[in-house]
Protein backbone atom coordinates (compact mmCIF):
# COMPACT_ATOMS: atom_id res chain seq x y z
CA UNK A 1 0.00 0.00 0.00
CA UNK A 2 1.12 3.89 -0.46
CA UNK A 3 0.28 6.17 2.20
CA UNK A 4 0.26 9.83 2.59
CA UNK A 5 0.45 11.42 5.69
CA UNK A 6 1.04 14.36 7.25
CA UNK A 7 2.83 15.39 10.46
CA UNK A 8 0.70 17.15 12.72
CA UNK A 9 3.39 19.11 14.53
CA UNK A 10 5.39 20.09 11.83
CA UNK A 11 3.00 20.30 8.77
CA UNK A 12 5.03 17.85 6.67
CA UNK A 13 3.86 15.67 4.60
CA UNK A 14 5.25 12.80 3.20
CA UNK A 15 4.60 9.79 0.98
CA UNK A 16 5.33 6.03 1.82
CA UNK A 17 5.23 2.87 0.52
CA UNK A 18 4.12 0.32 3.53
CA UNK A 19 6.76 -2.91 2.39
CA UNK A 20 7.92 -6.06 4.31
CA UNK A 21 10.43 -6.13 6.93
CA UNK A 22 12.84 -7.64 4.30
CA UNK A 23 12.21 -4.80 1.81
CA UNK A 24 12.39 -1.61 4.16
CA UNK A 25 14.74 1.42 3.42
CA UNK A 26 13.15 4.39 4.90
CA UNK A 27 15.71 6.55 2.58
CA UNK A 28 13.46 5.41 -0.26
CA UNK A 29 10.26 5.96 1.21
CA UNK A 30 9.81 2.46 2.07
CA UNK A 31 8.81 1.21 5.76
CA UNK A 32 7.96 -2.12 7.06
CA UNK A 33 5.00 -3.05 7.93
CA UNK A 34 6.01 -4.13 11.27
CA UNK A 35 7.25 -0.27 11.90
CA UNK A 36 5.78 2.08 14.10
CA UNK A 37 4.28 4.07 11.78
CA UNK A 38 3.90 1.03 9.20
CA UNK A 39 1.65 -0.59 11.89
CA UNK A 40 -0.53 2.54 13.23
CA UNK A 41 -1.68 2.87 9.10
CA UNK A 42 -2.57 -0.47 8.22
CA UNK A 43 -6.43 -1.13 7.92
CA UNK A 44 -7.06 2.66 8.57
CA UNK A 45 -8.58 5.41 6.06
CA UNK A 46 -7.95 9.09 4.36
CA UNK A 47 -9.00 11.23 7.45
CA UNK A 48 -7.73 8.94 10.22
CA UNK A 49 -5.29 10.77 12.81
CA UNK A 50 -3.13 7.86 14.68
CA UNK A 51 -0.85 8.73 17.39
CA UNK A 52 2.70 7.14 16.91
CA UNK A 53 4.91 5.88 19.41
CA UNK A 54 8.64 6.19 17.65
CA UNK A 55 12.23 6.67 18.55
CA UNK A 56 11.85 10.38 18.58
CA UNK A 57 8.59 10.24 21.28
CA UNK A 58 4.96 10.35 20.72
CA UNK A 59 4.13 11.72 17.26
CA UNK A 60 0.93 12.32 15.74
CA UNK A 61 0.09 11.60 12.09
CA UNK A 62 -3.25 12.31 9.69
CA UNK A 63 -3.48 9.91 7.26
CA UNK A 64 -3.85 12.17 4.15
CA UNK A 65 -4.31 9.25 1.25
CA UNK A 66 -4.32 5.30 0.85
CA UNK A 67 -3.86 3.56 -1.91
CA UNK A 68 -3.60 -0.12 -2.97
Amino acid sequence: AKITIKDLESGKVRGYTVVSASEANPLEGKISDVSPVGKAVMRRTAGQQVDVETPRGKQSFEIVKVTA
